[in-house]
């Protein structure tokens, strides 16, 4: 059982998520919609304090490889 929780801190321009993967099962992917109130688009992305490239700015979308680990992500809007 996978399980997650975001917090907004969109008054100082971005949001985090803390995700813990399922254990058993693995999936193929992890995806993550942060949606701002305001329709901003994301600008940046940092995973357990890396920065990510590959994410989709117009859907808001991050994809995120499997993990055994907590995955730590912040977005930047």
């Amino acid at each position: 059982m996978a399980s997650f929780e975001i917090t907004s801190h969109v008054t100082q321009g971005y949001m985090e998520a803390q995700i813990v993967p399922p254990s058993r099962r693995k999936p193929s992917a992890i995806v993550l919609r942060l949606r701002h109130p305001q329709c901003r688009e994301i600008q940046a992305v940092t995973v357990n304090g890396k920065k990510l490239r590959n994410f989709d700015r117009v859907g808001n979308t991050i994809t995120l490889k499997p993990s055994k680990t907590t995955l730590n992500v912040r977005a930047e809007f």
